[in-house]
């Protein structure tokens, strides 16, 4: 027997359910019949306790009670709206980054600018030149390449909001689909 296996995938509601008659978490096991065929059961632990359930009905069981959670359209697309609004004004963060980014880039071209009127003024040598200008190009390399990856990163909500509001709109379909871990995760 491989006991530290995840299991999830055959039995995803072990831990959910309670023995009715002890209020103790039901456990999972394959029993094998006669013609060696295993049949799998959630069953309470305690001696001679008579709770078995065949997963097959009691997962058809979980599917019927969330076949009963619907939700309207109207109500997904309230949920959605409002849940770019909030997660608009927690994205604060990631574009106050990309203006502290924009302004780094708009001073370091401003130095490079000063620098050139510099050599041209006769004020620095050519060697204080090329090395002020190595620096002061490195940065902006490295400033544009930071505010390419905050422009082009999508903000982690809108990601949220596009994998879970159509779940609610068929959380029995999804729950059907998934594997044990995220019906687990949905049952939780």
């Amino acid at each position: 027997m491989k006991f530290h296996n995840d299991k999830s995938d055959l039995y995803p509601l072990k831990g959910f359910l309670k023995c009715p008659v002890h209020n103790t978490s039901l456990t999972a096991y394959a029993c094998q019949s006669h013609n060696k065929e295993l049949h799998h059961y959630y069953l309470c632990c305690k001696n001679r306790c008579k709770q078995r359930h065949r997963i097959k009905d009691v997962h058809d069981s979980i599917e019927e009670i969330l076949s009963t959670i619907s939700f309207s359209a109207q109500t997904v697309t309230l949920y959605k709206k409002l849940l770019e609004k909030i997660f608009e004004k927690e994205d604060l963060n990631r574009r106050d980054e990309i203006q502290k980014v924009k302004k780094d880039i708009e001073k370091a071209e401003a130095r490079k600018s000063n620098l050139q009127d510099l050599i041209l003024d006769g004020t620095i040598t050519p060697q204080d030149y090329q090395d002020m200008k190595g620096k002061v190009e490195k940065d902006l390399v490295l400033f544009k390449s930071k505010l390419s990856g905050l422009m082009d990163q999508p903000s982690p909500y809108k990601t949220y909001i596009s994998k879970t509001v159509p779940m609610l709109e068929n959380l029995t379909g999804f729950y059907k689909e998934a594997d044990g871990q995220t019906k687990r995760k949905i049952l939780g």
